[in-house]
């Protein structure tokens, strides 16, 4: 029997690359959220505008272009002339990581293990995950989707926290 998350272990090896994952930390509230109307201000560099710290993860990912078609229905637009695809871009993402709508993928370059976020830095924000089953239920990878226009945001690294073998990096916007 084929183990399918050894398999991708070892396409990720050979052709995957890092990247960070963005998540929302919803156990810190940012200090710009206005205590009355519990609202953050959209301009804040601190959380993005999301209301909470940003933590992010290093990951190992593979992604690729593709369209939408009607086996990703949550990312097609639908026209009163019909559906029109659009093009998007594929992340094939471990098991492990479980990444949701709305989390912010970070393409960027590395020394070690430090993010360069510069002008090559991509941003995407994913807009559907699937988890792919084995056969026995199990899930073997996420495939995660974006659209393929990256996001115009410019980040900067801000510090990197070791909590035993997991490494968090903290990303604000400049």
């Amino acid at each position: 029997m084929v183990d399918l998350r050894y398999e991708i272990d070892k396409i990720f090896d050979e052709y995957g690359s890092y990247a960070l994952l963005l998540r929302n930390d919803k156990k810190v509230r940012c200090k710009c959220v206005n205590e009355l109307s519990q609202a953050p201000k959209d301009t804040c560099q601190i959380c993005l505008g999301t209301g909470y710290i940003n933590k992010a993860e290093r990951i190992r990912m593979r992604s690729k272009a593709t369209s939408s078609s009607e086996t990703l229905p949550k990312v097609v637009n639908f026209t009163s002339a019909g559906s029109i695809g659009i093009a998007l871009r594929q992340f094939y993402i471990d098991y492990t990581v479980r990444p949701k709508k709305q989390d912010l993928l970070i393409l960027c370059d590395w020394d070690g293990v430090k993010p360069i976020l510069d002008e090559y830095t991509e941003i995407y924000e994913i807009a559907n995950t699937e988890p792919m089953r084995g056969d026995g239920g199990r899930i073997e990878y996420f495939i995660a989707v974006a659209k393929s226009d990256p996001i115009n945001m410019e980040l900067r690294f801000v510090n990197l926290q070791r909590n035993a073998d997991k490494l968090t990096y903290y990303i604000t916007a400049r």
